[in-house]
């Protein structure tokens, strides 16, 4: 199973992105069973410890997936680490521009790209031509864990 987690940072740039994407998430990351793996602004791409940060709001969502698909998923989310993050693509996503840039991530075109490597998408909806953390979060692939 591929575990993620939704969260809420508190701050200004947090309540920015949730209230720029109409959504109640501001970042996402994978449960990388020795810590969170995911693109955030302080390092890129990166493993950072269970308790790197202190969110005000989380969820846990899982999917089932054959070991082949696992395989994919790891092989990519692995493959990413040490890109750095990608701001303009936020700065887009406020400005209602295309802004993103290859070879640089935000946390959720990082997850989103993730399951697509694995044939596994997760998406039912988009904001517009940018994967948000409300569009994973709106995911009925991505079931609600304990």
């Amino acid at each position: 199973m591929i575990r993620i987690r939704l969260i809420r940072d508190p701050g200004i740039i947090s309540a920015a992105i949730c209230w720029w994407t109409w959504g109640q998430w501001s970042h996402v990351e994978i449960d990388n069973g020795d810590g969170w793996l995911g693109a955030r602004f302080t390092g890129g791409v990166m493993v950072r410890p269970y308790d790197y940060c202190r969110p005000v709001a989380q969820e846990i969502r899982g999917v089932e997936m054959t070991a082949a698909e696992e395989a994919l998923f790891w092989q990519a989310a692995r493959g990413e680490i040490g890109r750095p993050y990608d701001w303009r693509a936020i700065a887009g996503l406020i400005l209602r521009l295309p802004l993103a840039r290859w070879g640089f991530w935000d946390c959720s075109e990082y997850v989103n790209f993730c399951f697509d490597r694995s044939g596994r998408l997760v998406l039912v909806t988009r904001h517009g031509d940018r994967v948000t953390p409300r569009d994973l979060g709106l995911s009925t692939v991505l079931g609600l864990l304990p």
